[in-house]
C-alpha cells in the first residue's frame, strides 16, 4: 500500500518545490523592481492593500447612508399634500406617493411594477402625457391644467356617475431624460371660485332694484326741493349713478368669466369697425370736453364673428380709458389690420413693450384681426402693467409721469403746470369702477382672443392691443 502512494507523494512534493522555487524568483525580482523604484513610492505601494480596504469600507458607509436618504425622500413626499410621480425616458412609472394615486384615481398599484407599467395604461389622461412630453422636450418647467373625468370600474355597479377631478400639473425635468409631476387638486379651489362668482352675481342683482328705487326718489325730490337744496340731490345722483354702473360692471364680468369656462359666446357676423365707431359715438361728447379727437387707420370693413355687444363693451371700455387719461387737445390713435391666411409666423409675435397677461398662446386657425389703441397720455408704471386687468385695480396715483416731473423739477412754471396736471389724472382715474379693463380682459378671452398692454416707445402713452379670430374654433374640450 505504501510503495502504491510513494509516487504520488513525490510528485505532490516536486509540485511544491517547483511552486516555491518560482514563488521565490518572483520575490526577488519583486525586491529588485521595489530598489529601482522612489522610496516614497515603495511606501505608497506597501500601504495600497490597506488603501483599498479603507476605500472600499468608506463607499459601504457612504452607500448605507445614501440608502437612507432615499427613504428619508420617498417618506416625505408620500407625506405630501400633493401628489408625485416620476416617470423614465419611456413614461414608464418608476416612483409615485399615495396621494398621487388619489388624484388619478389609480387603484392597487402593486411597488414591485415599478418601471413595468406606462403612465397611459393606468390613467386614460393625454394631458398629463403631454406635460410630461412637453417638459422632456423644453427641459424646463412646465404647468398644466385639465379636468381628469372617470366612470367606475365595476361596470355590474348600480351607480355609474361620471366624476371629474379639477388637476394642475408641474412637470421638473430631471436627470437621464426622467420626469418628476406634481399633481394639485383644483376642486376645493374652483367650487370656492364659482360660489365666490354666484354669490358676487345675486349681491348685484339685489343692489339694482333699491338702487333704482333711490335714483327715482331723488330726480323727483330735484323738482320739489328749493334751489339752494338742489345741488345736494344732483350729488346724490352722481353717486347713485356711480353705484348703478359699478354694478353693471360687476354682472358684466360674470358674464365674461361664464364664457371663459364654457368656450362659448354667441356666435353672429358682424361688422367691427361699426362697434368701434359706435363706441367712440358713446363717448364723443366727453372727448369733447378736452377737445380730443379720435384717429382710426385701419380698413372700412372688419367681418367678425362673435358676439357684438359684448365686443362693444370691449372697446367702449378702452376708449374710455384712453379718454380718462389722455391730455387736453392730443388724438388717441386706433389701428385695425387684418391678417388673411398665410401670413407669416413673426405676426404673431407680441411687440416687445407689449406685456401678455393671460398665460394662453393666441393661436387663431387662419386669418385674425388686429386693433391697437393708443393714448397720449403719461403712460403706466412698469411694475403696473401685469396688474391692470385685474378686478378695482387702480394705478398709483404717486407713480405717474407728471408726479415724478413734479418732485424733480426746479422750474416754479412747470411744477404748477404738473401739479395741476396730477390733479386732473386723480380725479379722472378715481372716478372709474376698475372694473373696466377686466371686464374688456374676460370678453376678449372667451371670444379665443388675446389682450395685451404696455406703453408705445414713441409716443410713451398706453397701449392695448386686442388678438381677435374671424372665426371661433368649435370647442370640445372639457365635454
Amino acid at each position: 500500500m505504501i510503495h502504491s502512494l510513494l509516487p504520488f507523494f513525490c510528485g505532490v512534493l516536486f509540485g511544491i518545490g517547483v511552486c516555491w522555487f518560482r514563488l521565490r524568483n518572483y520575490r526577488n525580482t519583486l525586491n529588485r523592481l521595489e530598489q529601482l523604484l522612489p522610496e516614497s513610492l515603495q511606501r505608497e505601494l506597501t500601504s495600497l492593500p490597506y488603501r483599498l480596504q479603507r476605500w472600499v469600507k468608506t463607499q459601504e458607509e457612504q452607500l448605507l447612508i445614501a440608502e437612507g436618504q432615499l427613504n428619508t425622500y420617498e417618506s416625505l413626499l408620500d407625506q405630501l399634500p400633493f401628489g408625485f410621480l416620476q416617470v423614465d425616458q419611456n413614461n414608464q412609472l418608476i416612483f409615485w406617493n399615495s396621494k398621487a394615486l388619489d388624484l388619478l384615481q389609480i387603484e392597487n398599484l402593486d411597488p414591485l411594477e415599478q418601471g413595468d407599467r406606462l403612465v397611459l395604461e393606468l390613467v386614460r389622461s393625454y394631458e398629463l402625457d403631454r406635460l410630461i412630453a412637453k417638459t422632456r422636450r423644453k427641459q424646463k418647467p412646465c404647468k398644466k391644467d385639465w379636468v381628469l373625468k372617470s366612470v367606475p370600474r365595476d361596470l355590474d355597479s348600480p351607480d355609474l356617475t361620471e366624476s371629474s377631478q379639477s388637476l394642475r400639473g408641474y412637470g421638473i425635468p430631471l436627470t437621464a431624460f426622467h420626469v418628476g409631476v406634481f399633481l394639485e387638486d383644483r376642486s376645493k379651489l374652483d367650487a370656492l371660485k364659482q360660489d365666490r362668482d354666484r354669490w358676487t352675481s345675486d349681491v348685484a342683482h339685489e343692489f339694482k332694484t333699491p338702487l333704482t328705487a333711490i335714483r327715482l326718489v331723488s330726480e323727483t325730490l330735484e323738482l320739489k326741493v328749493e334751489p339752494d337744496l338742489r345741488p345736494w340731490v344732483v350729488r346724490l345722483q352722481s353717486e347713485v349713478l356711480r353705484l348703478t354702473a359699478l354694478v353693471q360692471d360687476i354682472l358684466d364680468l360674470n358674464y365674461g368669466q361664464g364664457n371663459v369656462s364654457q368656450k362659448k359666446t354667441p356666435k353672429q357676423t358682424f361688422d367691427l369697425a361699426e362697434q368701434i365707431q359706435a363706441a367712440w359715438l358713446s363717448l364723443e361728447p366727453i372727448a369733447e370736453k378736452k377737445d380730443l379727437s379720435l384717429f382710426y387707420d385701419g380698413p372700412d370693413r372688419l367681418k367678425l364673428q362673435g358676439d357684438s355687444s359684448g365686443l362693444y363693451r370691449v372697446f367702449l371700455n378702452l376708449l374710455d380709458n384712453a379718454v380718462k387719461h389722455s391730455p387736453e387737445r392730443e388724438t388717441i390713435l386706433l389701428k385695425a389690420r387684418k391678417f388673411e391666411a398665410g401670413y407669416p409666423a413673426e405676426a404673431l409675435e407680441l411687440d416687445p413693450a407689449l406685456v401678455n397677461v393671460a398665460p394662453k398662446k393666441f393661436t387663431p386657425r387662419k386669418t385674425w384681426i388686429q386693433i391697437d389703441v393708443m393714448d397720449m397720455g403719461a403712460g403706466i408704471p412698469k411694475d403696473a402693467l401685469p396688474h391692470v386687468f385685474k378686478r378695482f385695480f387702480k394705478v398709483d396715483q404717486s407713480r405717474v409721469r407728471n408726479q415724478d416731473m413734479l418732485t424733480s423739477s426746479n422750474d416754479s412754471t412747470i411744477r404748477e403746470f404738473a401739479m395741476d396736471s396730477t390733479v386732473k389724472y386723480m380725479d379722472t382715474m378715481q372716478s372709474g369702477t376698475g372694473l373696466g379693463l377686466a371686464i374688456a380682459h374676460e370678453i376678449v378671452l372667451a371670444h379665443q382672443g388675446q389682450i395685451a398692454v404696455g406703453n408705445h416707445p414713441e409716443w410713451q402713452g398706453a397701449w392695448f392691443q386686442v388678438r381677435l379670430p374671424r372665426t371661433q374654433k368649435n370647442s370640445k374640450k372639457n365635454k
